[in-house]
């Protein structure tokens, strides 16, 4: 294990597999470059340095296509009826009811600083979000290192504060939309101002609306646990907040901590779980032997704190009278599971009702419930009959799955096309969730229904037929498919296909009047065999 006790932390072996020397904590690169740049010397003259570029596969390439992507944080708006989703990979913000029926999409998904209508705007990889008040939407949106707020009314989005780059702010206060921010991961809204887990920072910002200005509340900006008022204090890489009262709770990843804010007291920092920067595990109970792991979410009601014990994979609960820690969800091991022996993978967003903690379940790429009473779970299913899920950026040229079918002879004349949809093994279409098709060609070959080449329906069993006029010539004929598929044996668990088909296509004289297609739904690599 090299002696490894805290994260991260950098080992360096050379060729031959010897340790040269490992480095714990960040800043690394200027010490590991010049120790790089002399082994690489030593050991090409040596012959024992191999330049062949290493060929690398993205995750994204093989990973199953959901309707969520490392969702970060979630906020449960139980007198609106709503839920608002940070859907960090697609860079959007997704709205539902608290059952998960889709309401709206707040951005294209495009990984942009772009303010406008719900369809323009963009983000890049969305955490915190924070309500002012019934439509007002408050968005940390982390990598774009801005503030951004939404009017949930008028449905528009603009920036009010940071400059769109990354930057250790040394000043305690500034105009908010000309002060970079550094990388702001969670949000609390708390007497008329926004409070910001600056994560990049180490430090606890607010945003004050009236003024248009920032200021930093808590943290020196150098990683320590320690407490003291405002300033003094310090932080380390702060994640995840939650209000009771005038206190704000604050996870403080990095040290593995939980600290108590108090807002009416000068902004008096106190840890309540932690106690350095390189101690960590999983351990419950009362006091300092009391470890949590990389903790990203919280959330509070009735006395007790909500813990997303994030590389833990559990959700934990600190009873705020006796301090007490108490393992609540999950058994430590990663995975997806519902039910009253539930399992997580690496939970990052915690938002509590007055019956149900709701739980951004990052890896998992899923949003679960659980009954405050019980702590049975489920997975909540997203529902989208209109397909704002799926919708495309508008005057963005397609840049997703592209499938080429074989090629294809019709005859011309009146006639029609097919296409037989094939899914895996085990899997069903999703009886609450369109499917769509859309046609398109050269006008020169072939002309569609007056009423559009367009298809939407829910859980055809069937082909899917539509008339077309087939013209002498040859082209290219082009479908955008979307599917929404789901396991047989777990509802829950539920992809989207979406791909654009490519049929090579000669109209003769003579022929066949029907066009049948057949496309199969292939598993994605990392789910293929389970069933």
């Amino acid at each position: 294990t090299y002696g490894i006790e805290a994260w991260p932390t950098f080992v360096l072996l050379d060729p031959d597999g010897k340790l040269v020397g490992f480095h714990s904590g960040e800043d690394i690169y200027d010490l590991f470059d010049e120790v790089i740049g002399l082994l690489v010397d030593e050991f090409a003259a040596q012959g024992k340095i191999d330049p062949t570029p290493v060929e690398t596969v993205l995750e994204q390439s093989v990973a199953a296509v959901a309707p969520l992507r490392f969702p970060g944080k979630v906020l449960a708006d139980e007198a609106g009826g709503r839920l608002f989703i940070a859907d960090s990979n697609h860079n959007r913000i997704v709205v539902t009811d608290l059952d998960g029926n889709v309401l709206a999409v707040i951005g294209s998904g495009l990984a942009a600083l772009q303010d406008g209508g719900y369809a323009d705007a963009a983000f890049f990889r969305p955490q915190g979000l924070a309500l002012a008040d019934a439509n007002t939407l408050y968005v940390a949106d982390t990598e774009n290192h801005t503030i951004r707020r939404v009017d949930l009314a008028l449905e528009r989005v603009v920036t009010v504060a940071g400059i769109g780059e990354q930057m250790f702010q040394r000043s305690t206060f500034g105009i908010a939309t000309r002060t970079a921010l550094n990388s702001p991961w969670d949000l609390a809204w708390y007497d008329d101002e926004l409070y910001i887990a600056m994560a990049g920072q180490h430090q606890i910002w607010r945003y004050n609306p009236a003024e248009e200005k920032v200021y930093r509340v808590v943290g020196s900006g150098h990683e320590a646990l320690r407490d003291g008022v405002g300033p003094a204090a310090a932080l380390n890489q702060p994640s995840g907040l939650a209000l009771a009262g005038d206190r704000l709770y604050v996870a403080d990843s990095e040290a593995s901590a939980i600290r108590q804010v108090d807002l009416a007291a000068d902004a008096t920092v106190t840890t309540l779980v932690g106690v350095g920067l390189f101690d960590f595990g999983d351990v419950d109970g009362i006091g300092p032997g009391v470890r949590l792991q990389h903790p990203l979410g919280l959330a509070y009601q009735d006395g007790i704190l909500y813990i997303a014990d994030t590389y833990n994979d559990k959700i934990k609960r600190l009873a705020l009278a006796t301090g007490a820690v108490t393992s609540w969800l999950g058994d430590g091991t990663a995975g997806w599971r519902d039910g009253d022996q539930p399992r997580f993978d690496e939970p990052g967003g915690l938002s509590v009702t007055s019956d149900a903690l709701y739980i951004a379940d990052t890896n998992n790429h899923v949003i679960r419930r659980a009954q405050l009473a019980t702590g049975a779970v489920t997975t909540l299913v997203l529902v989208d009959p209109a397909g704002l899920l799926t919708r495309q950026p508008a005057g963005v040229p397609y840049s997703g799955k592209l499938i080429s079918l074989e090629p294809q002879t019709v005859a011309a004349g009146q006639g029609s096309i097919s296409l037989t949809i094939q899914l895996p093994a085990g899997y069903k279409l999703n009886d609450l969730a369109p499917l769509s098709l859309s046609w398109s060609g050269p006008e020169t070959i072939i002309n569609f229904p007056p009423d559009g080449a367009t298809l939407s329906l829910v859980a055809s069993a069937g082909p899917l037929l539509l008339p077309a006029s087939f013209s002498p010539g040859e082209g290219t004929l082009l479908a955008d498919l979307v599917v929404y598929y789901c396991d047989e044996a777990a509802a829950s668990l539920c992809l989207i296909e979406q791909v654009r088909l490519s049929v090579p296509l000669t109209v003769t004289a003579e022929g066949e009047a029907l066009l049948a297609l057949q496309y199969e739904v292939a598993l994605p690599a990392g789910l293929a065999g389970d069933n």
